[in-house]
């Protein structure tokens, strides 16, 4: 199967039980790396997400996007790069998984599956068709509560019990 995930002490969660499992084998590992649109830069996106968004949930999103990649980077596991490195797993760093560098990266990992969790990009019906099982996606609450792109900061939020749900990625 191919990952593909934003990282952060999630991923490396996620990374670490398909790793743990003798059943199966991760052959390729897509990172995400969108933050801010190229046309604004890092302070300039930076001020707008905090204009748009408000102090605590940007505060939110770094501790969960860069700070837990630091953190993981300091467990013993390590993140979900340093993970690829020491598995030797393919690993791709992009902004844009359906792409066709990307859709080249995931061809030469020959997956069966797709795996999301914790991705912060939409995944395509032609991405989806490199592997012939299609894709899953892990979202981390329980389906239809709490759709979107922030469950976990939304169960916070409104003070609700965290779930997940598995399902096929369409």
């Amino acid at each position: 199967m191919v990952l593909c995930t934003r990282g952060g002490l999630a991923g490396a969660a996620v990374l670490d039980r398909l790793l743990a499992s003798p059943e199966l084998r991760v052959t390729g590992i897509v990172l995400s790396t969108r933050t801010h649109g190229p046309r604004r830069g890092l302070v300039a996106g930076t001020l707008r997400h905090l204009s748009r968004s408000g102090l605590a949930y940007s505060a939110y999103l770094w501790a969960c996007t860069t700070g837990g990649d630091l953190a993981a980077s300091a467990s013993s596991r390590g993140s979900v790069r340093s993970r690829a490195r020491r598995e030797a797993i393919a690993l791709l760093a992009t902004r844009r998984v359906n792409d066709p560098d990307s859709h080249a990266f995931i061809a030469g990992c020959a997956p069966s599956l797709l795996v999301t969790a914790f991705f912060d990009q939409r995944v395509d019906a032609a991405t989806r068709a490199l592997a012939p099982l299609g894709g899953m996606n892990i979202h981390p609450s329980a389906l239809p509560d709490l759709r979107g792109v922030d469950p976990v900061f939304q169960a916070m939020l409104r003070g609700r019990p965290l779930g997940v749900t598995v399902h096929r990625l369409v």
